[in-house]
């Protein structure tokens, strides 16, 4: 089926992880509809298997890897705009921002989101003919917002290990992962350095930390189970799994991570953080902001004296402020007006009825599934509550398929 001929003014918000996309894109989405724009927000899977098929419009992508450029390219080329936003380099500092930019991408896009004035000007220097606007990020608006942060999921005290290891422990298969990775050997032999050591500081917290749950999270690329096994039969350790890491930064006594880009929300938010980064790659640490802006020691044996003073006495290194971070206020609100600035651009100027919205249901594989579920009702809770921060009381919902929702004005 060929795609509908006129672009119509509606925007399409793509999303690969529940936990830290769906409520940054419903806030974006929000600022659209404030603007007259219709949004179909959700699972990027089943956005991507459609645009042959639904009106032509903006399509919004969160990163710019290869795979994602493959996907921008196809879109592109059936008359739709496309913008990028790499989220991927809201941690990044230097060149590693360009570590999961593919050129495919940047060629694809008719407009590139850049976090701040140091990402575009990276992004600049690497690709000159890109068209690249400062977005801000709507993740860092959100971890301002107390609203955000939800009610606290534990009532018991306790320490929150959150875990990066989606190489050595990931659904997809590394040989898969491996296609949007630059230096593989070099990442899976970082991966196993980081988690030799977290590893060995949860281990140690679960038989001395008195008076704490232990709760681990891990990585929404990581498998659960290994998890679970590894801690089987310890009462005070609890493994959670496709959860929004805000909530449980948030309630937690201290959050302990691996060079992970928790710790720049945990920073954002204020939080106590321990970060461990082993020795031997500091090529590869310093290229990220969490050394800069976390606590950091390179041993599980290192991390032991400051957990146990801080938790003891509430003071040491874990109670100082952590370091600042260069983002510009109302990055949703940036992002919207740069999505329709490019569909005012090119003649889809709203309101506009979108009269018809045909639809294909898409089949997900089971890491897909697990990696964004969402229910009508949830997505309507969550809409209402972040839509209200935004001044919008009411819209248009209808659930188009698993995970995929549209909103409309009024």
């Amino acid at each position: 089926m060929s795609p509908q001929t006129q672009l119509k003014p509606i925007v399409y918000l793509t999303a690969e992880l529940k936990s830290r996309d769906l409520d940054s894109r419903l806030l974006i989405a929000a600022h659209l509809l404030k603007m007259g724009f219709a949004v179909i927000v959700g699972q990027q899977w089943a956005i991507f298997n459609n645009f042959e098929h639904a009106p032509r419009g903006c399509y919004f992508f969160k990163t710019l890897n290869v795979v994602q450029g493959g996907a921008m390219a196809q879109i592109r080329e059936a008359g739709n705009l496309i913008v990028g936003a790499d989220e991927e380099a809201l941690c990044a500092v230097g060149d590693l921002s360009l570590e999961a930019v593919h050129p495919s991408a940047m060629a694809a896009a008719h407009v590139i989101l850049a976090q701040n004035e140091t990402h575009r000007d990276i992004l600049v220097k690497a690709y000159p003919a890109a068209n690249v606007a400062i977005g801000g990020s709507a993740r860092v608006d959100l971890l301002s917002m107390e609203i955000a942060r939800g009610t606290r999921p534990l009532a018991d005290p306790y320490i929150l290990f959150n875990t990066n290891f989606p190489l050595t422990n990931g659904y997809v298969p590394l040989s898969i992962a491996a296609k949007g990775v630059k230096d593989i050997d070099a990442d899976v032999a970082y991966e196993k350095a980081r988690l030799e050591q977290l590893l060995a500081l949860i281990q140690w917290s679960v038989d001395n930390v008195k008076g704490c749950r232990i709760v681990i999270r891990p990585h929404p690329g990581e498998q659960i189970d290994p998890w679970k096994q590894l801690f089987a039969g310890k009462d005070n350790v609890l493994v959670i799994g496709r959860s929004d890491p805000v909530e449980w930064i948030n309630g937690a006594e201290l959050m302990v991570h691996a060079d992970s880009t928790t710790g720049m929300e945990t920073a954002l938010m204020k939080k106590p953080c321990l970060n461990i980064s082993p020795a031997g790659f500091d090529h590869r640490a310093q290229e990220r902001l969490m050394k800069q802006i976390n606590f950091t020691v390179p041993t599980a044996a290192e991390a032991v004296a400051p957990l146990v003073q801080f938790l003891t006495t509430r003071g040491g290194p874990l109670s100082r402020p952590t370091g600042g971070l260069d983002f510009p206020p109302n990055g949703a609100l940036m992002s919207a007006l740069a999505v329709a600035k490019l569909l005012e651009d090119h003649g889809a100027t709203p309101p506009a009825k979108i009269e018809k919205l045909p639809w294909i249901p898409t089949d997900r594989m089971a890491f897909q599934r697990e990696k964004f579920t969402v229910t009508a009702e949830e997505a309507g809770q969550r809409a209402t509550r972040l839509f209200h921060q935004a001044g919008v009381t009411s819209c248009e919902f209808l659930e188009l398929d698993d995970s995929i929702f549209y909103f409309a004005p009024k």
